[in-house]
């Protein structure tokens, strides 16, 4: 049942992981059993415990799944290792994805330069981050790409504590991180962005109270291709940015927590501290398109009323209005 409901989301493609190196492989095998036993027709990455690989080939191959392996995401407890796996995911992109979607035919036109969108903006966020043989980069930043269908936070930082006497908890985070929201968007996901924040969350960056906001963000969710034309809509879809900027950031950046211990209070870090980070780079249509972008952005800053989300303190803000980020992304390409 649960292949089934997977398989009606009509993803590109299957992650499979599980178990550190060395470590347990039964779970891994299991999944990769049932895949094949379904005849999942999705590529699937195998990226976990090195020692179940063999089993896993012979599943696959036995039932024709096409699969590609590499390294494990996560080879010793706590230990991340996503490198391997997203440029992987990469190459099945490049190799079925395109050509299925009939993206080869731009591919061809272009040399060759093709990659998925979000891959680029981190690619982008990276140089920019890090400069070039000829120019310094902007060091710590955090680019927030706000989408119809989602809204993607990409920060390029080590995110240790900024403060003494914290300590981490979890899993060690990456220091080229994205995430993506898919319930905060501007249009396709209008409503279940109203879902996830409320109506007084809304209200609040609206400042109104004589307007339906459950019938607005339906009517956006229905009409994807619907444009602000009034004074009235575009207060509305910043309204709906602002929100979609304070909870993308609060799911992306780490919080601290108090713990009361008999040796005393004691303060814990989970996730990344981002509190000092040089930039705050806004980009995506409602962003462009506004007057007001700062104040979209600004919406994503650390709030003193809600101090455990450790979103940046006094950043530059930065909005790419040329829409150039994703092209950035594939010039880099190495």
């Amino acid at each position: 049942r649960d292949i089934a409901e997977m398989e009606k989301l009509l993803p590109d493609m299957i992650l499979l992981a599980g178990g550190t190196d060395g470590g347990n492989k039964d779970c891994i095998i299991h999944n990769a059993r049932m895949l094949a036993e379904y005849g999942i027709n999705i590529p699937v990455v195998v990226a976990g415990n090195k020692v179940a690989l063999d089993s896993i080939e012979d599943i696959f191959q036995e039932k024709g799944i096409f699969y590609r392996e590499t390294e494990n995401v996560m080879p010793r407890l706590n230990v991340l290792h996503v490198e391997p796996a997203r440029e992987k995911i990469r190459e099945i992109f490049m190799e079925r994805i395109t050509d299925a979607k009939g993206m080869h035919i731009a591919q061809d036109m272009i040399n060759g330069i093709l990659m998925p969108t979000p891959a680029a903006v981190l690619k982008a966020a990276e140089l920019l981050s890090a400069g070039t043989d000829r120019e310094d980069g902007l060091g710590d930043l955090i680019v927030v790409d706000i989408g119809g269908a989602t809204t993607d936070v990409h920060s390029i930082a080590d995110g240790e504590p900024t403060k003494p006497g914290i300590t981490l908890r979890g899993l060690e985070e990456p220091f080229a991180k994205r995430t993506v929201e898919g319930d905060l968007g501007m249009r396709y996901s209008a409503l279940s962005l109203w879902e996830a924040s409320g109506t007084r969350k809304i209200r609040k960056y609206l400042q109104r109270d004589d307007v339906n906001i459950e019938e607005i963000c339906r009517h956006r969710s229905d009409n994807v291709d619907h444009l602000p034309e009034t004074a009235e809509d575009v207060i509305f879809d910043e309204a709906m940015a602002k929100v979609a900027v304070e909870m993308s950031l609060e799911r992306h950046v780490g919080i601290i927590e108090t713990l009361y211990t008999p040796m005393g209070v004691l303060f814990s870090q989970t996730g990344k501290d981002l509190t000092q980070v040089n930039c705050l780079i806004g980009t995506g249509g409602v962003l462009v398109e506004s007057q007001n972008a700062a104040d979209i952005l600004k919406a994503g800053l650390f709030d003193e009323e809600n101090p455990i989300y450790l979103k940046p303190q006094n950043p530059r803000l930065m909005l790419d209005q040329q829409y150039i980020f994703s092209a950035m992304g594939l010039l880099a390409q190495d």
